[in-house]
C-alpha cells in the first residue's frame, strides 16, 4: 500500500488489515466526503478531541507513530499522506 495516498482515500481504512483490498483502497468523490467518512465512521464518539491517536498507514504504524490529538492527526494526514 502506498505511503502517499490520494486525497480522497481514507488513511484509516488503508491501514485496516481486516478490510478487503477494495474496501481499503476505496476513493471518495470529494475530499470533503472522505473527511466526513473519517469523522462519522472512525472518530465520532470513539476518539475524544484531546486523545492521542495512532496513524494507521502501514509505514506509520510500523514506526509506532502516535499523534497528540485529532487535529495533529488531521494535519499529519494532509501533509504526509
Amino acid at each position: 500500500f502506498p505511503v502517499v495516498c490520494k486525497k480522497t482515500q481514507c488513511i484509516l481504512c488503508i491501514g485496516n488489515e481486516r478490510l478487503s483490498y477494495e474496501q481499503r483502497t476505496r476513493t471518495f468523490k470529494r475530499v470533503s466526503h472522505m473527511w466526513d467518512h473519517v469523522e462519522n465512521v472512525h472518530l465520532l464518539c470513539k476518539v475524544p478531541a484531546e486523545q492521542r491517536i495512532t496513524c494507521h498507514c502501514p509505514v506509520c504504524k510500523a514506526q509506532g507513530l502516535v499523534l497528540d490529538h485529532v487535529m495533529h492527526f488531521k494535519n499529519h494526514v494532509a501533509r504526509v499522506h
